[in-house]
């Protein structure tokens, strides 16, 4: 399995990325759910509770150290905040790669997607740092497919927008390199 792509094939890739985009916002049920499940996921406090299957530990089968510190805290806090750190950012990447596995809808498995790309958004724009196996250009692809997503939610579109100026800037460094 290719851990890159979360086991999944480009087509389901692209099919997870693109949901919601054959009709204008306010006419889809489907992008309001999505929305608003979207939402609801990154401003709910991240559960460190190992009695509840669908917590951070249950999901990754180790303790959440990286995360103790940060009890109380929504995703959206953590995933914008440039003092969190890269282990915290892993976990939370981790976690969504697991719930893109686990999710029994479609709504779920795109929410997972989401996070999955903001964790690694985060690294990018607040430390520079790839936490990923995707090659920049392809990561750079992926965010932008994201940003033109009619149902993505406002809180992410900087540190999206963010995380896409780094790859093109580390891209940029790695065509310069080869160039010399």
């Amino acid at each position: 399995m290719d851990e890159s792509t979360l086991g999944l094939s480009a087509e389901q890739l692209t099919k997870l990325l693109r949901i919601g985009r054959q009709t204008p916002r306010s006419e889809g049920p489907e992008e309001s759910v999505l929305e608003e499940s979207l939402r609801a996921t990154l401003s709910g406090e991240l559960s460190l509770d190992v009695s509840v299957s669908d917590s951070l530990p249950a999901i990754l089968c180790r303790p959440c150290g990286e995360l103790r510190g940060h009890t109380g805290r929504s995703a959206i806090e953590l995933l914008t905040d440039p003092g969190v750190d890269l282990a915290a950012l892993r976990t939370l990447k981790d976690y969504a790669k697991e719930l893109v596995k686990r999710g029994r809808s479609e709504v779920t498995r795109t929410i997972a997607t989401v996070l999955y790309y903001a964790a690694i958004a985060s690294a990018l724009a607040f430390h520079g740092e790839r936490i990923t196996q995707h090659n920049l250009k392809s990561l750079d692809s992926s965010l932008a497919q994201l940003l033109e997503e009619p149902w993505m939610v406002p809180d992410l579109v900087g540190l999206l927008e963010r995380a896409r100026e780094v790859c093109r800037e580390q891209l940029e460094g790695e065509r310069t390199q080869r160039n010399t």
